[in-house]
């Protein structure tokens, strides 16, 4: 499958993109060898006048397990920053337990290099490491109603982030 996503945020100098751009294509393998690649590139363009262009790369292999599946997943990404010609590299894994509209378990680790335009306080290009932890899980309510909660912890050199959000997933066929 393919998919084009497109958006603009309210009055902001360089929190949220003005612009937001991403193409994405999902390429599954037989189920019976349970790949999925996911290629993507995504621009963004600030009112500030920075612009990010990022290649990423995601693969998922789902190992059958019980009454569902292991999900081992990887991902790499490089962003394109001007101005400044900066480039910045992340890569992250995860391990996952789904059961088919049942529940989802996991966790998610990301790290690499983050690198953008201060938007706050007038302090100029930031380019640091990172690493993050993203634990989830969630819970089908029904056939068509899925309950989410995803926590996240940030360190960066300059701030760390503690925090998570709970969502509901509709799945229409």
């Amino acid at each position: 499958s393919f998919s084009i996503r497109g958006g603009t945020s309210t009055n902001n100098d360089a929190i949220l993109p003005e612009t937001f751009l991403r193409a994405e294509a999902i390429l599954r393998s037989p189920p019976a060898d349970g790949w999925v690649l996911t290629p993507s590139v995504t621009y963004r363009e600030y009112r500030n006048t920075a612009e990010e262009v990022a290649l990423e790369g995601q693969v998922a292999k789902y190992v059958p397990y019980g009454d569902g599946s292991i999900i081992l997943q990887g991902m790499a990404r490089v962003t394109f920053i001007e101005p400044g010609d900066f480039t910045a590299a992340s890569f992250g894994g995860g391990i996952f337990y789904y059961v088919p509209k049942q529940y989802q378990i996991g966790i998610f680790i990301e790290g690499g290099e983050a690198s953008y335009e201060a938007a706050l306080g007038g302090i100029g290009f930031i380019d640091e490491d990172y690493i993050s932890i993203r634990p989830t899980i969630s819970k089908f309510v029904g056939e068509r109603v899925e309950l989410i909660l995803r926590g996240e912890y940030t360190e960066r050199d300059s701030f760390t982030v503690l925090g998570g959000y709970g969502g509901v997933k509709l799945y229409f066929d």
